[in-house]
């Protein structure tokens, strides 16, 4: 992945990391869920971030080249759950991957770029905002 990303070439990662292995492919049922991927317009997933981050949940907006990915770190039950309960499209195949960041997407020739960081912030003993980054650029 450090190659592809010095230099500009297309990078594809997996969203969902996996405990077990069987000749050299993940054992599907053991994905790892610590978050969920939605996709959508951006303006709705930007509301999604912020609601969820009154949760506590926090959020990464991606733009992947061809469309717009929300990742939520949060526990849930299952995939198949939190998209009958959302109104936007939660991504339940385990195996998907997406383009990284700062990579080509080689169908469209665009760049995949962080959006927007949604993170909880940071404060000190003094009431200073210790935050150590802040993403926002636009699409």
């Amino acid at each position: 992945m450090k190659e592809g990303v010095a230099c500009r070439k297309e990078c594809l990662v997996s969203l969902y990391a996996f405990s077990e292995w069987l000749n050299g492919k993940p054992i599907i049922d053991s994905a790892v869920i610590d978050a969920v991927a939605y996709l959508g317009e951006l303006s709705n997933l930007e509301k999604k971030a912020e609601e969820e981050l009154g949760k506590g949940n926090e959020s990464i907006l991606i733009f992947d080249g061809k469309k717009y990915l929300l990742i939520v770190e949060k526990n849930i039950g299952t995939l198949e759950e939190e998209a009958s309960l959302s109104p936007l499209k939660v991504i339940t195949d385990k195996e998907f991957m997406f383009i990284y960041p700062n990579t080509i997407n080689g169908s469209t020739g665009q760049y995949s770029k962080v959006i927007k960081m949604v993170r909880r912030k940071e404060i000190d003993g003094n009431g200073q905002d210790i935050s150590t980054f802040q993403v926002n650029s636009n699409p």
